[in-house]
């Protein structure tokens, strides 16, 4: 092995005595160096090895005064550090990066415990022991090493035999868990049973059956239990069963660990087995008696008796008897039928007993308060003579009155009752209230409707059948009103034709709607000359003054009144057509072409009426004129023939003939 103090460190030291401050080496470095001979000596200049080949870092965990130019660092590895291998360490100052000594040594591996491969780690503890003029002071180190150079091993056996004593303490020198190390014989074969106990405060363990064969009887079944380890292994308890004639004793072995042993059981000669597991006894004496065998930590049913008169209590020795027995009361008290839960004297039965006619007996009837009256009361009453809140629509003088809980009843006076009055001899009708916990009041009296007692018109919200005569409803219904009334009301009138309808005449209407913020009216209406009966108009009204009717009217068609062709768009049935020129000219014997080269199509119908008749033309059934003409004369049929016509109106065509025979085609607009 080979160290160095490095020239960086000598540098280093001696700016520290300029500026007067304390020497700081904080952290070990360990690498692994491959091919380094650790005997080689150390060049002063070298710094940390390539970071690659640096395998661990720690903090420096002590560091200890030797002497004042001697100073001890070191660090603690504990198991959980690893896995690496080292052959170097250099000792450092983290903030200036700077290394002060260098350490070459033969390799040395670092192993962490690994509980699922099973591998036990190793502690490491290593030191650097730096030697310059007075190096204590100047790393200002005043603590002397050997006060933390500590006997760990010695430290941890200490605390295992503390903790075994704490277990002898408490279980005693032996027990078991149950059946745990119990020898029985199983048809000649003898057999520990498995378990756990304690021996000598040492916790053991037999995972199986295990099968003893005494050589001789009779002998006995002894237990050794020991703790033992190494320092690179856990430290565990073992067990050695034995056979033996004689007597056994606690013992040290060869390699300084102390054995703990007891007896378990003996095999007599008539292969018969005792248990002679360690059991410990409780017992109770004086007043109380009372024994119990236990092992180990087992739950335990100690039965205890109590010797008679053995002893005896004052009032005082009791604590609160004196206070009970003051809250008592005296022998010749007596309690309200309410305070024991009872009922009332008088005619007080249970329902149940009432409803089966147990134990009741009814002669004449009661005169009661109806609002003192309690649960539990059963009987016959004279509703008149009563007092209280009667039920004033019950319609009898005698009803049959019962008082029940149908929630609460408890100590403090909370409850829920219902009251219940039936007629007694068919008169009157059933009626009934509740008593409110919530209100602690009585409810108005309820009242049921039969055949005999029905439901006022008022109270199903009807009209009374004296109100609904036709006199009640033409005042329902106004007659002869003014358009202009406001109302709310369903109205029938007869008056004049409305404003906006176009006509005079008297009409019939009716109207609905609302009188509100926004007045709506609808209304239907027609005249009322039987002639026109078949017209039937709507009108509607929204929000105005006027006093006149509706303004807005639409004419409701129906099948015996018909709309005319002209008013939804249609042509005559009676009227002809020419949709070609060729048509056209074979009645008039004329050829026109249309300028703008377009097709048209041309309908004249002709309206006889005497010698003056009307043409109707229509070009692509847009209707263009309608002009009376002369007529010269008729065919020899009788029928009318058009000798000429002229379509005075600006955008048409016009075509003139006279006695047949074309005398002029003029273009008065340009058709597109």
């Amino acid at each position: 092995m080979s160290q160095v103090i490095t020239d960086a460190f000598a540098s280093y030291w001696q700016q520290c005595l300029v500026d007067q401050t304390p020497v700081v080496l904080d952290e070990f470095v360990l690498a692994h160096i491959p091919g380094l001979d650790p005997d080689a000596p150390i060049d002063p200049a070298s710094g940390l090895p390539p970071a690659d080949q640096i395998v661990h870092r720690h903090a420096v965990d002590q560091r200890g005064r030797i002497n004042n130019d001697a100073v001890a660092y070191s660090i603690v590895m504990d198991t959980t550090v690893g896995d690496f291998t080292f052959n170097a360490m250099y000792l450092i100052n983290t903030g200036l990066n700077l290394v002060g000594m260098i350490v070459h040594k033969g390799e040395e591996t670092k192993l962490k415990t690994d509980p699922a491969s099973g591998q036990t780690g190793n502690s490491l503890v290593k030191s650097m022991l730096m030697e310059y003029d007075r190096a204590a002071e100047a790393s200002q180190t005043v603590i002397d090493a050997s006060t933390w150079q500590i006997d760990y091993a010695a430290r941890l056996r200490g605390m295992d035999e503390d903790m075994r004593r704490q277990a002898m303490g408490t279980f005693g020198h032996a027990a078991f868990y149950g059946d745990g190390f119990k020898l029985v014989n199983n048809a000649g074969l003898y057999k520990v049973q498995p378990g756990q106990g304690y021996v000598g405060g040492l916790l053991v363990e037999l995972s199986a059956e295990q099968e003893v064969t005494p050589s001789a009887k009779p002998v006995s079944l002894w237990l050794d239990a020991y703790r033992a380890g190494s320092l690179l292994s856990p430290w565990v308890n073992h067990i050695t069963l034995t056979l033996s004639t004689a007597d056994l004793v606690d013992y040290v072995d060869a390699n300084g660990y102390p054995h703990f042993v007891t007896k378990l059981a003996t095999i007599n000669a008539d292969d018969s087995v005792t248990d002679t597991r360690a059991r410990r006894t409780l017992t109770l004496t004086g007043d109380v008696t009372g024994q119990v065998s236990f092992n180990g930590p087992d739950s335990i049913e100690l039965e205890v008796t109590i010797e008679d008169n053995s002893h005896g209590h004052t009032i005082d020795n009791v604590e609160g008897l004196q206070e009970a027995l003051d809250g008592k009361a005296e022998q010749d008290h007596t309690h309200s039928p309410a305070e024991i839960g009872a009922l009332p004297s008088g005619n007080y039965v249970p329902l149940r007993d009432a409803l089966a006619a147990t134990n009741l007996s009814m002669s004449g009837a009661d005169t009661v308060d109806f609002d003192a009256v309690g649960p539990g009361y059963c009987h016959l009453v004279d509703v008149t003579a009563s007092t209280g809140t009667k039920p004033t629509g019950f319609g009898s003088q005698y009803g049959f009155l019962t008082v029940q809980y149908i929630y609460g009843g408890n100590s403090d006076g909370n409850r829920a009752l219902l009251m219940k009055l039936e007629p007694y001899d068919g008169n009157g009708r059933t009626c009934w209230r509740n008593y409110s916990i919530n209100n602690d009041a009585w409810a108005t009296w309820r009242y049921a409707y039969t055949d005999q007692y029905k439901p006022t018109a008022a109270e199903v919200g009807a009209v009374p059948a004296s109100e609904g005569t036709a006199e009640y409803a033409r005042q329902l219904i106004p007659k002869n009103s003014s358009w202009g009334d406001q109302t709310d009301r369903f109205r029938t009138g007869s008056a004049q034709a409305p404003v906006g309808s176009g006509r005079t005449e008297y009409v019939d209407w009716i109207q609905w709607g609302h009188n509100g913020g926004q007045k709506i009216r609808h209304t239907l209406w027609c005249p009322a000359d039987s002639s026109k009966s078949t017209e039937l108009w709507f009108a509607y009204l929204n929000n105005t003054t006027d006093t006149d009717g509706p303004a807005t009217h639409w004419r409701i068609y129906h099948q015996g009144f018909k709309p005319t062709a002209a008013e939804v768009g249609a042509a005559p049935t009676a009227h002809a057509h020419f949709e070609t020129l060729a048509a056209l000219t074979a009645a008039f014997g004329t050829t026109y072409t249309n300028t703008s080269g377009k097709t048209m199509f041309i309908s004249v119908t002709t309206f006889h009426g005497g010698d003056d008749d009307a043409v109707e033309c229509r070009v692509n059934g847009n209707r263009v004129s309608y002009a009376s003409i002369a007529m010269s004369g008729e065919d020899s049929d009788g029928t009318n023939f058009c000798q000429g016509f002229f379509v005075p109106n600006g955008g048409t065509w016009g075509i003139t003939q006279v006695n047949g025979t074309e005398t002029s085609i003029q273009e008065l607009w340009s058709w597109k």
